[in-house]
């Protein structure tokens, strides 16, 4: 287990959210960035076909988000990052590759493949 998975406050966009493992190591990670301004947790889908590696889905959209699909190995949650500013997307989608190099995850989307 990934340690909390239950956050609230500071960059989190709801008043308390619940995440996966997986998106809890990045979720922690996140936090201590400067650029990313909001963190925004989406639903949470389980009780999927169990899968060996956990994965991240890099996706930049439009303005200054970054969409996360995040899948553990038996669950999937999306999660949206807000940045500061359009230039500092660059810097975040380095640090997930990073981290998720760290954690042993599969990286697809930007700069993943």
């Amino acid at each position: 287990m990934a340690g909390k998975t239950k956050k609230s406050g500071g960059k989190y966009a709801k008043s308390h959210s619940t995440m996966i493992p997986a998106a809890a190591i990045v979720c922690k990670a996140l936090e201590r960035i400067p650029e990313v301004t909001r963190i925004s947790l989406g639903f949470i889908t389980a009780g999927m076909r169990t899968v060996a590696t956990r994965r991240i889905k890099i996706t930049v959209v439009g303005g200054t988000a970054i969409k996360l699909s995040v899948r553990d190995h038996i669950s999937h949650q999306e999660i949206y990052i807000y940045v500061a500013t359009e230039s500092d997307k660059t810097s975040v989608v380095d640090t997930l590759n990073k981290i998720a190099t760290k954690e042993r995850m599969q990286v697809t989307g930007e700069r993943g493949e």
